[in-house]
């Protein structure tokens, strides 16, 4: 399947059997239809849809190296300058729609799906076969189009001690068995952002793990959809009060919802791991993949996005009551001027400065 549609991205999400606990409720299913989800997820439904707008789609997407048909730039794995280019301006034309707002589009996982899956016989130092894994998963989210969420890091009980530490070592998500199949994982992990429509779950490292027999549990690296048997988004108070888009144009359409994920026996298939009971490997998880450098790119271009949204409405309030020949005000917008002029060149640094990893 191409470049997915809104409304396809919206069908998918009303099949779905996603558990989410919002403020008491327990859904399972109905996440779009919820009033707590339903304006942001048109919102990215409209994200979708630009990939199909004759005036965006040959920026948006590129031809799938699999079956010719279109797929998001953010897959595309940057092989020129001109590849970094075309990637920076799909990101900037997702994140000029919301005025730099939603800060976990799918580009952004996307783009470390990308330099992962570019750097497969990295992960292959453990057995081949996560090499493999990383390739096809990223080969599936791609062609699928599938929308990603991701975990951070581990409930914070007790920040003198370590996560294997926290709560007698049962608090953070970890592996309590393996099968012939695959493994089983329990515990919580955060801050799973869009987690409750999301369509996949990607459960990566976060914290640096020392290379002890203690914290082998705690390494691993997995994807798993969001409906998963056992898995259950607990989602945080809505910002979108249900008021319309002139009183609340920002939280009645980019809240996106954040959420702790807990794991009860969620078992997660051996081919959708891709790093496990390897501290090493999950200590240079972003930074030896380079997936650290394009995720970053992606973020860069939406807070430029966000940067010039916030100059103009701050010039827009300074003429709206006459204050811009106040000296103190003139500080503030040129503080403003400023950060986005430094993003800015961020950006064409970090492109004109490019050279080719070890993974081409």
């Amino acid at each position: 399947m191409p470049a997915r549609t809104g409304a396809e991205f919206l069908d998918r999400l009303a099949a779905a059997r996603t558990h989410v606990e919002i403020q008491g409720e327990t859904l399972t299913g109905g996440v779009a239809e919820h009033p707590a989800f339903r304006n942001v997820v048109r919102s990215y439904a409209e994200l979708f849809d630009m990939q199909h707008d004759p005036a965006y789609r040959d920026v948006l997407t590129y031809p799938s190296p699999l079956t010719g048909e279109p797929v998001a730039t953010s897959f595309l794995m940057p092989r020129t300058p001109a590849d970094l280019e075309k990637r920076r301006l799909a990101f900037k034309l997702w994140a000029d729609r919301s005025l730099g707002m939603l800060g976990r589009t799918g580009d952004y996982l996307n783009s470390a799906l990308m330099a992962l899956a570019s750097a497969a016989d990295w992960f292959g130092q453990a057995d081949s076969a996560f090499a493999r894994n990383i390739a096809a998963y990223y080969e599936k989210v791609r062609e699928e189009d599938l929308l990603c969420t991701h975990t951070l890091i581990p409930p914070q009980a007790n920040r003198a001690v370590t996560g294997s530490q926290q709560a007698g070592g049962a608090l953070m998500a970890h592996v309590v068995r393996e099968d012939d199949n695959g493994v089983v994982v329990r515990g919580a992990r955060m801050l799973a952002t869009i987690g409750p429509f999301a369509d996949e779950l990607l459960v990566f490292p976060s914290t640096v793990l020392r290379g002890t027999p203690e914290d082998k549990p705690y390494s691993f690296a997995f994807a798993i959809p969001s409906d998963a048997p056992g898995l259950r988004y607990i989602a945080r108070e809505p910002l979108d009060y249900g008021r319309t888009h002139f009183d609340h144009p920002l939280g009645s359409r980019f809240d996106e919802s954040d959420a702790v994920v807990v794991f009860d026996d969620v078992h997660v298939p051996y081919e959708r791991c891709f790093v496990l009971g390897d501290p090493e490997l999950c200590n240079g998880f972003y930074t030896a993949t380079s997936a650290v450098a394009h995720m970053t790119h992606q973020v860069l271009a939406r807070t430029t996005a966000k940067t010039e949204y916030i100059l103009g409405l701050v010039t827009l309030l300074t003429e709206a009551i006459g204050i811009g020949q106040f000296q103190h005000v003139q500080a503030d917008l040129a503080e403003i001027i400023t950060t986005l002029e430094t993003l800015r060149a961020f950006g064409r640094a970090a492109e004109a400065d490019a050279a080719v990893n070890s993974y081409g």
